[in-house]
């Protein structure tokens, strides 16, 4: 019986963790990428949710309601009844929003604060009776 007729060799032991390790480090950096847009995504259907429901209690309720960002961009309130939402990504708005007593938003929109590739859409446009999500630019909230 010969020595060397058994098991690997230390060189092809490390070829194997080499490869390995290039796999999930490829593995790893997507499933990161994908997660923080998914993140994003997620924050944008809540800000969506949100304004829909804002404008539905100013018509059910037949009152003025101002919305505006705080706590760094993570924080989404309508300023009268202390109703907020909890971001996890910052997002910032071309002006607060207000809908009046008729349902009716003022013209803007709420993005991320940064561009983002990441995610399919990253931001809300809303203007007198619609709500949007759209993918933000860097200038413009294009709606989808």
């Amino acid at each position: 019986m010969r020595f060397d007729d058994k098991g690997f060799s230390l060189i092809e032991l490390m070829i194997v963790i080499a490869i390995v390790v290039v796999l999930s480090f490829i593995f790893f950096k997507n499933f990161s990428t994908s997660y923080r847009g998914r993140s994003i995504e997620k924050d944008t259907r809540t800000i969506n949710a949100f304004l829909q429901k804002m404008r539905m209690e100013a018509f059910s309720k037949k009152k003025n309601l101002n919305i505006a960002i705080s706590n760094n961009g993570t924080r989404l309130c309508e300023t009268n009844g202390n109703i907020c939402i909890q971001l996890d990504n910052p997002f910032s708005s071309s002006s607060n929003v207000t809908i009046n007593e008729r349902g009716l938003y003022s013209s803007g929109n709420i993005h991320l604060n940064r561009v983002s590739s990441d995610a399919s859409y990253s931001c809300v446009v809303y203007k007198v009776t619609r709500v949007r999500k759209g993918k933000w630019d860097g200038t413009n909230c294009n709606a989808l």
